[in-house]
């Protein structure tokens, strides 16, 4: 499958799945539709991410950083701030 992908979608990814993340997993108000389809994209990109392994070692695994630390410890916070707010 790494050779069906192009490497500008590899690339883009790397920037896509944080922010795809944050807005789907994040106290942001949309609505439900919007943040189901965001939630799938999400998903979609952590497989392409699993595929980009074997040719972009560090740049995954910073990917992966960034995703893990974004899912365990950001968002958490980011609403239950969100939460004292309102």
């Amino acid at each position: 499958m790494s050779a069906v992908v192009p490497r500008w979608l590899i690339l883009a990814n790397f920037f896509i799945l944080p922010c795809l993340t944050a807005i789907a997993g994040g106290p942001v108000r949309i609505r439900s539709g919007l943040r189901l389809v965001l939630a799938a994209l999400a998903l979609i990109s952590v497989l392409i991410l699993g595929v980009t392994f074997r040719r972009f070692l560090p740049q995954s695994l910073g990917v992966l950083a960034v995703f893990l630390l974004e899912v365990y410890w950001i968002i958490p916070k980011w609403e239950a701030r969100h939460r004292r707010v309102h």
